[in-house]
This record gives structure tokens, sequence and C-alpha cells, in this order.
């Protein structure tokens, strides 16, 4: 589950107090205030610029600071939550705005309850501090080889899905990695055919040749194929699907721009 329009929405006031709860010192608690208001931005579009305006909301989702804000703001919210009981056992867990639930029990309907009762939880703290969980953005599937109904989670109901994603991994309710490779390896044939798309426009006579071709291969194509390699590394069938991949963007991707011999 996803918070909705966090970064537009953290109330400045409890920001700073949530800070100095937290053992930030006076001094830069002062700072942050004075950076996050009275921001100015301007639109530019071919060559028309607009007016300046003032931009008063929240903290701005463009900086790299205002993650760290984000985190120190709802903390609270999604702080790890961990029960164990003889039948059902429950976890959630978050990355910055990303929030996890996950569930094992001994039954289908204990395993549909739980994160009900979770995710209403989470969104009771959240609704304090003027936040929501966007039901648009959150999903779950069910495992262990069953049927599993749709569950009515913050008053929408919600058929499983095939395969969640979860920080980009693709997990799919039969527990293996088929749906994240295949996913990865498609975003990567993308990647591999801007990459064609550069250097055929550009080429050596603007400073785009092999080696640059190269450098966009290792920077941006072996990063994207290889997401989540640690996970797929002891499945010899997946690592063989992802190395043709990568043999077919060396030899046909990048080579077949700048021919060699």
């Amino acid at each position: 589950m996803d918070v909705e329009g966090g970064f537009d929405k953290l109330d400045r006031g409890l920001l700073r107090d949530f800070m100095a709860a937290r053992g930030c010192p006076p001094q830069l608690n002062a700072w942050v205030a004075r950076w996050y208001r009275s921001r100015f931005v301007r639109l530019r579009f071919n060559g028309w610029v607009s007016r300046t305006y003032c931009v008063e909301i929240s903290v701005p989702q463009s900086s790299p600071l205002s993650p760290f804000l984000f985190e120190a703001y709802v903390v609270d919210v999604l702080a790890p939550r961990i029960r164990y009981g003889p039948s059902v056992r429950a976890m959630v867990s978050s990355y910055v705005d990303d929030t996890t639930i996950t569930i094992a029990a001994d039954s289908r309907a204990m395993a549909s309850a739980a994160p009900i009762e979770l995710f209403e939880e989470c969104s009771a703290v959240a609704a304090a501090r003027g936040l929501n969980f966007s039901t648009l953005k959150t999903e779950w599937n069910g495992h262990g080889g069953l049927a599993w109904e749709p569950v009515v989670i913050g008053g929408v109901r919600l058929a499983p899905v095939e395969n969640i994603r979860i920080l980009g991994y693709r997990v799919n309710r039969y527990l293996n990695w088929s749906d994240h490779v295949r996913y990865r390896l498609k975003r990567g044939l993308g990647v591999r055919n801007r990459i064609s798309a550069v250097t055929m426009r550009f080429g050596d006579s603007a400073g785009a040749g092999a080696w640059e071709a190269f450098r966009l291969f290792q920077g941006a194509y072996l990063p994207t194929v290889y997401y989540g390699l640690e996970f797929v590394a002891n499945h010899s069938n997946y690592i063989k699907r992802i190395q043709i991949h990568v043999n077919d963007t060396l030899h046909f991707g990048i080579s077949s721009v700048y021919p060699t011999g």
C-alpha cells in the first residue's frame, strides 16, 4: 500500500514537533523550517517563461531532503509491526511511503482477515497526521495454491492479483520469480532500443560513439535486467534467460549500430 500524496500533505507544525521529539538539534530544525518556507518556481515551455509562483505546500517532491523529512513524519504510521501467534504471523514493513503487510496463517480465512485489521490500524494513525493510503495503489495476492476471494480493504473491494510489486520486485502467487524476470527483460528491451536510437541519431559526429553506447549499456541496461539478481542467482533457468538477453544486446543491439571488422 502507498501513502496518497504524501509529500503534499505534511503538516509543517507537526513535522517540527516530530523532529524535535526525535532529537533533532534546534538549529537544524530551524534551518529546515526556513528551507521549506517561501519557495518560488517558474515554468518554462518552448522558450516561454511563466510568472513566479509561491509554493507553500508541504515539502517539495523534487528535493533529495524531502524523503528524509517524510520519513521523520510517518515513522509512527509505518513503524514495523510484528505479531506472532500459534495460528497467525503478521509483519508490517515499509520503505519511505511504500508499505507491505505480510501474513502467514493456518487458514485462508485468517490470512484474509489479518491484513484488513493491520491496514485499518495504519490508516487510523495516518489519518491523525492528515494522511491516507490510496486504495488505487493497494494490491494483494495469496499463495498456497488456494482459490482466494476478494477482500474489502479501506471500504474498497479488491480482487487478488497474479503478481504484486514490492520495491520493483515482482512476486507472483506461485512464489517463483518468473514474472519478475519477464518484467525486467521487457524493461531491458526498451532500454536497449533507446540506446540504439540515441547512437543512430547522433553517431560519431555528436560524440555518441561505440564507447558512449557501451557506457549506456553498463549504466542503464545492465542495472535494469540485473535488478533482483540476488534472488534468482540460484535458479539456473532464470540466469540463462537473463544472460541470453544480455548477449543478444551486446551482439545485435550495441554492435549492430557500430559494426566491427
